[in-house]
């Protein structure tokens, strides 16, 4: 909505979540990172015990965006936790520093905080990267997984945290300034 910057997503999803018999038939020894989103929980936790069992040398990210039953308990599988503001408000949290400074000091963290900026969790610390400042909104849907795409992105070339923030969240600005996510990078 042009007028407030609002907006209404029409979502209508026929595709099953993977289950861990087609995950397994996956031969994961090409890659260098994995990635999850938090869904389906009890199936993803099988998941991400096969993945710790069979390949223990693969950092794995777990994008934990909405509240839903059982969640924490997959916050030991993960390399690095990746947060939602609407997570953490949801948990009755008020600010990003509130709910990282609540995680055990050896988890790694970020927490996307909409036009503030991002938060990391790194070594019981927390590190902030303001928000680029945005003339203009044109469509913010998929800013979240672009920041989440930038921050693997810079920490698989092992980046520290300050600079995977930033290069992160200047990618999901760029994202909001245009349509769509041809030429982000």
């Amino acid at each position: 909505n042009r007028q407030n910057g609002s907006r209404t997503i029409v979502h209508y999803r026929d595709c099953p979540e993977v289950d861990l018999a087609t995950f397994q038939q996956i031969d994961l020894s090409s890659f260098d990172w994995l990635h999850f989103e938090g869904r389906n929980v009890p199936e993803l936790e099988k998941i991400l015990q096969h993945c710790r069992q069979n390949n223990q040398n693969v950092p794995i990210s777990l994008e934990i965006e909405k509240p839903r039953e059982g969640i924490e308990h997959l916050f030991e599988f993960a390399d690095w936790l990746l947060f939602s503001k609407h997570y953490a408000q949801a948990k009755g949290f008020s600010s990003a520093e509130e709910m990282l400074t609540i995680l055990p000091a050896n988890y790694q963290a970020t927490l996307t905080w909409g036009a503030e900026g991002a938060y990391g969790w790194h070594n019981g610390e927390i590190i902030y990267s303001a928000a680029p400042q945005l003339d203009r909104v044109v469509d913010s849907l998929g800013a979240g997984d672009t920041f989440n795409a930038g921050m693997i992105h810079r920490l698989v070339a092992n980046r520290s945290l300050n600079e995977s923030l930033q290069f992160a969240s200047q990618l999901a600005a760029r994202k909001c300034q245009q349509y769509g996510f041809e030429n982000l990078v």
